[in-house]
């Protein structure tokens, strides 16, 4: 795949070399300079902001970061000729000390991770504070739980998530008036984004929704399962990491 506007998160050269194309023409021909992927399904990814004058990469509509802003918020930015990057949920709550994380190579897997690991086992449990930890950091914690749970440990590992930005939603309180949950959102990327939307899609629990705080949450119209998420002014970045430590919002959510 040769193209402009975006990259890819691996060339994978090798399946061009001896892939199915090879068998069907003379692989000392195939010129790979200009290619940016051989996989049958790569993963796509939005160039950032310093290339939207680039000469080699410019088309209408790139380089947005990845970030793209509902028409009813933006029309001029609702546009993109890429996918936004994948982003994924880890689960918690105030009822229990595990949470569910991310699935294992939710973000895509190194062809060959160091330290050896299972791209197909299922993710660990393990406790909430593990959720500020770099994910390279994670794993001893994530093997004394285990052990506290009694629970096996396949061999090797399960890889880690490779989660760019992920978010946590963590209920915290659940009563017969209402109940809350925490949302925080994290950047373990070294790319800053700026303006960035998240949606939450409520099919059973939309009725009710109150406010958030920290964010600004509303529903959106005729739409009756989903609230968007939108920056309060002085927090329209999510930060990128630094010093193994990510970039970090966060807010209160109510239901009556």
């Amino acid at each position: 795949m040769s193209c402009k506007g975006l990259k890819t998160t691996e060339a994978d050269g090798e399946v061009c070399l001896r892939g199915p194309a090879a068998v069907m023409m003379d692989s000392s021909s195939i010129n790979l300079n200009s290619v940016q992927s051989c996989s049958a399904s790569p993963v796509i990814l939005d160039l950032p902001l310093n290339q939207l004058n680039s000469s080699l990469r410019h088309v209408e509509y790139c380089c947005h970061n990845g970030t793209i802003l509902p028409a009813i918020t933006d029309p001029s930015q609702s546009n993109t000729i890429t996918q936004a990057p994948k982003h994924h949920v880890s689960f918690s709550g105030f009822y229990t000390d595990s949470i569910v994380p991310c699935t294992t190579c939710a973000y895509g897997c190194p062809k060959n991770p160091q330290p050896i690991c299972s791209a197909t086992s299922t993710a660990l449990l393990h406790l909430y504070s593990a959720l500020t930890l770099a994910p390279v950091n994670r794993l001893n914690q994530i093997v004394a739980w285990a052990g506290v749970q009694h629970e096996a440990l396949p061999d090797p590992l399960p890889c880690q998530d490779y989660c760019a930005v992920s978010i946590n939603w963590h209920i915290i309180s659940d009563c017969t008036d209402g109940w809350s949950a925490h949302m925080t959102i994290f950047d373990w990327s070294n790319q800053t984004f700026p303006d960035w939307f998240p949606a939450i899609e409520l099919e059973k629990a939309f009725p009710g929704f109150k406010q958030a705080y920290s964010f600004n949450a509303t529903a959106i119209p005729d739409m009756n399962d989903t609230i968007l998420v939108e920056v309060l002014p002085g927090l329209n970045y999510l930060i990128s990491a630094q010093n193994f430590s990510a970039g970090e919002l966060q807010s209160v959510l109510d239901w009556f």
